[in-house]
């Protein structure tokens, strides 16, 4: 089986340090000014808890995202792995994360299949990922017309 994807450490990173400035900020206003400090708190902790969820819901995916074999892909999708053969791929597109005009390496893949469309969060170097499945849905064509 041939790892196709993986997943991106960065996004795990962004929300930790979303985690700790939420916390910061929430005290800094709570010192400055005290008579609002009991909404700032509150903010605060609902940012705080989820930036934690964030990072739970990250943790509990594997780190492969999309294995393939012979004549399938194996794609991790809403909690399961989901098989498509690669004759069903119509086309695959790519988008990349941006942090303030900054394009990150990671971001979302879609596989358009005859049947769905399946949208892959937090894909480490995504259009590599893209360009590979497109070769390999390719060589299948090839393959099958001989």
């Amino acid at each position: 089986m041939k790892t196709i994807a993986t997943k991106s450490r960065l996004a795990i990173t962004l929300l930790c340090i979303g985690a700790v400035f939420s916390i910061l900020i929430g005290v800094a206003i709570g010192v400055n000014k005290p008579d609002g400090w009991q909404v700032c708190i509150v903010v605060s902790v609902i940012f705080f808890g989820a930036t934690i969820f964030g990072i739970v819901y990250e943790l509990l995916q594997p780190q492969v995202l999309i294995k393939a074999d012979d004549k399938n892909f194996y794609v991790y999708h809403k909690r399961r792995w989901k098989t498509i053969p690669f004759t069903d791929v119509i086309s695959v597109d790519f988008h990349n994360a941006k942090s303030r005009q900054i394009v990150l390496n990671f971001g979302y893949l879609k596989i358009f299949t005859a049947c769905e469309t399946i949208r892959i969060e937090n894909v480490k170097n995504v259009k590599r990922v893209a360009l590979s499945i497109t070769s390999i849905i390719r060589e299948g064509d090839r393959e099958s017309r001989q």
